[in-house]
């Protein structure tokens, strides 16, 4: 499913409106977010056109007063994407794919399922274990199921053989053969995303940032020697580079090797140095940081909270920026809904979820929650 994850993003990309002038100015010189019209008559047809910004871009209506009607077209805007790929050492775990699966059982009692925790209802779109509950009412006891606080089925008196629901459940499922290393899922995942983003036919550009140990200002795929052993350095990878290029980008990739801590601060801040020194209209290009990780954030081995918080504070300059900051967590507990464990706050934190978040030396604070989804679970 990490896959899948880096496909919808392509699709979100390709919906972002194009503009037909710079970002942040019109052709003629007009800037803000007021609509710039511009109007042409001929043989009787009126033709204008407005030209909004937006949050995310612009967007082109077309108007024509012969017939009325209002037509709003959208295009892919070119977009410069930074990836901070986490190398450090445990992205030499494997990792396993699980899947809610449908039960050919469909008729259920309390004796079913009351030593059993392993069952699961899908409601809406999303998947919730089930419990058996019980009451002591009018000399009975009474049993029924209950997933994410809602009543499933009919209520039972008396019995723990009485069916209280009817239909499937769904058990959570290893796929078969789908374990596999995490560096070699996330090499797979991101080569295919660039794939998919040169098949848009945009000039979009991507950048690459590893996320290991000790910083260097080299550009490329280096390492250091911390007796006995050898580490990944934090750096660039590869600078924007435009998407014809994607072959450049992709070779970076699949070179990559485990090994480090997972310096989550100092990645983030190599990544907003390098959208950072774009200049001209560059700098009005729209921009998105996606950030992939498996481990805490740490410049040794346990969660360190100035690490993580200096990562939020990075991504909070992002964020005011108008950058988009995704994250995508590859570790057993990771739960875009919690906002108490600590690795969970931090990710968070750091997408643009909580686009005010921030640390200071009252620790992490996450302030109000966006609109739309930007921390995902990678499983």
């Amino acid at each position: 499913r990490l896959l899948a994850w880096l496909l919808s993003f392509a699709l979100l990309f390709s919906l972002v409106p194009a503009s037909a002038m710079a970002a942040g100015s019109s052709d003629d010189g007009t800037t803000g977010s007021s609509p710039v019209e511009v109007s042409a008559g001929q043989n009787d047809l009126c033709l204008k056109k407005a030209i909004t910004k937006g949050q995310d871009g612009y967007t082109v209506q077309l108007e024509s007063y012969a017939t009325g009607t209002v037509t709003t077209t959208t295009s892919a805007a070119p977009m410069d994407i930074v990836l901070v790929l986490d190398v450090s050492g445990s992205m030499e775990e494997a990792i396993t794919s699980y899947q809610y699966v449908a039960t050919t059982q469909t008729s259920w009692t309390p004796s079913d399922l009351y030593f059993s925790n392993n069952y699961y209802a899908k409601i809406g779109d999303s998947y919730y274990r089930v419990t058996v509950k019980s009451e002591w009412e009018n000399w009975n006891t009474q049993y029924w199921l209950e997933a994410n606080g809602q009543v499933l089925g009919n209520k039972v008196t008396g019995y723990l053989n009485g069916v209280i629901y009817t239909g499937a459940l769904y058990t959570y499922e290893e796929v078969p053969g789908s374990t596999t290393q995490k560096l070699a899922a996330m090499k797979e995942a991101v080569n295919s995303f660039i794939d998919e983003v040169k098949s848009q036919n945009v000039a979009h550009r991507i950048g690459i940032v590893k996320l290991a140990g000790e910083a260097s200002d080299e550009v490329g795929d280096t390492k250091y020697d911390s007796w006995p052993y050898t580490y990944n350095h934090t750096q660039v990878l590869c600078n924007l580079t435009d998407i014809q290029n994607s072959e450049t980008l992709k070779t970076a990739v699949s070179k990559l090797t485990a090994a480090g801590a997972t310096s989550a601060d100092l990645a983030m801040q190599k990544a907003k140095s390098m959208l950072d020194k774009r200049s001209g209209e560059d700098k009005n290009r729209p921009a998105v940081v996606i950030m992939f990780t498996d481990g805490e954030p740490t410049h040794e081995s346990d969660f360190q909270i100035r690490v993580a918080g200096s990562a939020i504070n990075t991504a909070k300059d992002l964020k005011t920026s108008g950058t988009k900051v995704y994250t995508i967590g590859m570790f057993t507990g990771a739960d875009p809904a919690d906002t108490n464990n600590n690795f969970n706050k931090y990710m968070n934190g750091v997408s643009s979820n909580y686009p005010n978040a921030k640390y200071d030396k009252r620790g992490i604070s996450l302030s109000t929650r966006a609109e739309g989804d930007y921390y995902f679970k990678a499983d």
